[in-house]
């Protein structure tokens, strides 16, 4: 185990010296979304609504973000349908003298490196940016509300890191586009029963602060999602061709 994770951290170090842009990409990115909550959110006060956080635009943009926080932005990613550059990677880390769990170990450092940056920026910006304000929560309970996501987050990106292994390029590109629909459908249908999401969040995590159920439901849910991601995928390459 240990072997295969210091084999993982190499090809890791390696991919990120390869792809030196996708901190650059990532962070316009996360510079633009959190910029656009938060203008909203300063804009909503100003006005005197204070009531952007129960609108359907929150959701949206949250549940947007969510897996995309854990995407790398890298030359790679941008080419993904036209030159299924996933496989194409996979089929070179094949030919190295490492193991498929040193690959995925690999993958799963860089995954979760570039999720730590991205949501750590993400919800800095929001807080700096008015969301303190538009309710009174204090920062422990914050920090309770961005793990919440967190979790979320790193359940949505088991998925995606699945089939990143198992999809070819178009069929990826598919997947995704069928997460981003039902997102979209989970925003519509928060509204409809009227119980928004960001803003249930943020209450249970007013109300328990570090204690919140919902958190620590949510950080198991993404942890058990992720182990069984890995599992997967270990099945997946000993049987899927690459030809």
């Amino acid at each position: 185990m240990s072997e295969n994770f210091k084999s993982g951290w190499i090809l890791a170090r390696k991919d990120f010296s390869n792809n030196r842009m996708m901190f650059v990409w990532s962070t316009i990115f996360v510079l633009y979304m959190g910029g656009v909550l938060g203008l909203l959110f300063y804009t909503g006060t100003l006005a005197g609504k204070n009531h952007f956080l129960q609108s359907s635009t929150t959701d949206f943009i949250m549940l947007i973000c969510a897996p995309l926080l854990g995407t790398d932005f890298s030359r790679r990613a941008f080419n993904l349908q036209k030159e299924d550059t996933y496989t194409k990677n996979l089929v070179y880390l094949r030919i190295l003298p490492v193991s498929s769990t040193a690959i995925i170990w690999g993958r799963v450092q860089q995954m979760a490196l570039i999720f730590l940056y991205n949501w750590t920026l993400f919800f800095s910006i929001l807080y700096i940016m008015r969301i303190r304000f538009e309710v009174d929560i204090s920062f422990v309970s914050y920090i309770a509300f961005a793990l919440t996501w967190a979790g979320f987050c790193i359940a949505l990106m088991s998925f995606y890191l699945y089939f990143e292994f198992s999809l070819s390029g178009k069929k990826y590109i598919k997947f995704t586009f069928v997460v981003i629909f039902v997102l979209i459908l989970l925003s519509i249908g928060s509204v409809w029963l009227d119980w928004n999401i960001t803003n249930n969040f943020l209450l249970v995590a007013m109300k328990y602060r570090l204690a919140s159920p919902l958190m620590w439901s949510a950080i198991g849910v993404g942890i058990v999602c992720m182990t069984l991601s890995i599992y997967g995928i270990r099945r997946t390459l000993r049987h899927r061709d690459l030809v």
